[in-house]
């Protein structure tokens, strides 16, 4: 290739800043010049192609060398050599809490089924752990049921084969009928049943007389959510005569989450007296039903009740929870305050209020004062727009907290002061001495009350450096606060160790 520089010759350079008009010699020379450089442009241009092709063969030879790299090694990998007992446990540990879904649709690199495409020893020692077949989802939409419904069956089939003897978690979620199949499939391994979640419509109308193949063959059970449709609920006189009590006998089942059924004490056997965690949602009861059912669970640790219509007995008297540690009520204020009088819960350390309609503030305070004002540790209020003094009140009471969540549309007149901290040494009292951990959301705030949040945090957080305070963590939600300046809050919590989170939305 030749040697072209593409400059001009100096005095044709010349030329470009004069009004010279070149002659025919030098419009020759000029010609020349350009037809040698269209030459070396074309030349170049060869050149690039070819190198081109040659990094691409190259890139492409490299990547197969990279393939015939990776196949050698493995041969002489040390996974290779590895007991198959030791390669289970690593498949174990690499799918803890995958779940084995239907409708199935694994993609290439999904766990498990990614470990079954790598070698054939890798697929029989996948293949052969059982505890990766273990936990099963099934969703149905009935109202259009499968047209393969022996894939399905087929499909279950071998999963609860390759399951083998591991104890098994199990969900059913099917806004119809027509899964009498899928269950008396699982049915026949209930003695295998760990967690049972049924999520299915019509529950009371169709399957009961199926589950007298698991009744006295749940050894194992421990966990059961049953949930039917909304619309279920409502018409009570469907399951006046129809009963499950399959589950009556299960001397493992501890924790209990029962939604959308009328009368669950009622038309729900269960070995009551042994359960310790029980959830509640969107149910309905007879008068006396709750209180009933409540009183049969003298083991209850955790209890959680949301949207329940609650018909009390006035002259029933309350349940009786001593063990009682955790409790949350989600409700309008008329039936968050009868579910409220129907227990008695001396050592309750953790209470949880989300009112959905007006706050019953009296019969909230009648409950924490009379009975867990001593023991109460932690503290969740979730308020609508009228709070009233009941929340002050309450927090004045609650001494030991060392958690507190607050989420209220704007706080009420001296809350926010009364939770600042006061130096020992200026004779002052802080409120909730013990707080460790804050979270404070406010729906909308006036231009006072983000002003004594600020102050609040920040004397808070400076007072977490003594002795009787030890404020750890403070997460703050704000919608659209007067003051937007939070640097001195960030910069407190910094310098104080303390974990700030503060979201202005």
């Amino acid at each position: 290739m030749g040697s072209v520089t593409g400059h001009l010759p100096i005095p044709l350079t010349a030329m470009l800043h004069s009004s010279y008009v070149p002659s025919l010699q030098d419009r020759a020379r000029v010609q020349e010049s350009i037809d040698e450089v269209e030459l070396a442009i074309s030349a170049v241009d060869a050149e690039r192609l070819r190198v081109h092709a040659a990094l691409a063969e190259l890139e492409g030879r490299r990547d197969q060398l990279e393939v015939t790299l990776a196949t050698h090694q493995s041969i002489v990998a040390p996974i290779r050599s590895l007991p198959q007992e030791i390669l289970r446990e690593i498949f174990r540990f690499a799918c803890a809490g995958r779940i084995v879904q239907w409708p199935f649709h694994p993609t290439e690199t999904s766990l498990p089924w990614f470990l079954g495409r790598v070698c054939s020893y890798w697929r029989t020692t996948f293949l052969s752990v059982q505890g990766l077949w273990a936990n099963i989802d099934l969703i149905f939409n009935m109202k259009s049921p499968p047209k393969n419904m022996g894939k399905v069956l087929s499909f279950l089939g071998t999963v609860l084969e390759r399951s083998g003897e591991e104890l098994l978690t199990v969900s059913v979620t099917a806004d119809g009928a027509g899964v009498d199949r899928i269950l008396v499939a699982l049915l026949y391994h209930s003695r295998r049943w760990a967690d049972l979640s049924l999520h299915v419509e019509r529950l009371f109308e169709h399957y009961p007389p199926l589950f007298s193949l698991a009744k006295n063959s749940l050894p194992n059970l421990r966990r059961l959510h049953l949930s039917t449709s909304p619309s279920h609920v409502e018409n009570v006189a469907v399951i006046t005569n129809t009963v499950l009590d399959a589950f009556q006998t299960a001397p493992k089942l501890r924790e209990v989450a029962v939604s959308k059924i009328a009368n669950p004490f009622r038309f729900v056997h269960l070995p009551w007296s042994q359960i310790t965690h029980y959830t509640s949602k969107f149910n309905h009861f007879h008068e006396g039903e709750y209180v009933q059912m409540l009183a049969a669970m003298p083991k209850l640790v955790f209890f959680s009740s949301e949207r329940e219509r609650v018909l009390e007995i006035g002259s029933s008297p309350p349940a009786e929870l001593p063990h009682l540690k955790s409790l949350t009520v989600i409700n309008k204020g008329m039936y968050m305050a009868k579910t409220l009088r129907c227990l008695l819960a001396p050592n309750l350390a953790s209470l949880t209020i989300n009112a959905i309609t007006a706050f019953p503030q009296v019969d909230v305070m009648d409950f924490v004062r009379s009975q867990c004002k001593d023991t109460l540790t932690h503290l969740d209020l979730t308020l609508p727009n009228d709070t009233g003094p009941g929340v002050l009140a309450i927090l004045m009471m609650t001494p030991n907290l060392t958690s507190l969540r607050l989420s209220i549309a704007n706080p009420p007149e001296g809350l926010i002061e009364r939770l600042s901290y006061f130096p020992q040494s200026n004779h002052g009292v802080t409120s909730l001495p013990k707080l460790t951990a804050l979270e404070l959301e406010c729906k909308g705030c006036s231009y006072t009350a983000s002003r004594a949040i600020t102050d609040m945090l920040v004397s808070r957080m400076s007072g977490s450096r003594g002795d009787d305070a030890t404020l750890q963590s403070i997460k703050v939600k704000l919608s659209s606060p007067p003051l937007s300046d939070f640097d001195s809050i960030r910069e407190a919590g910094k310098f104080a160790g303390i974990d700030v989170d503060i979201e202005v939305t």
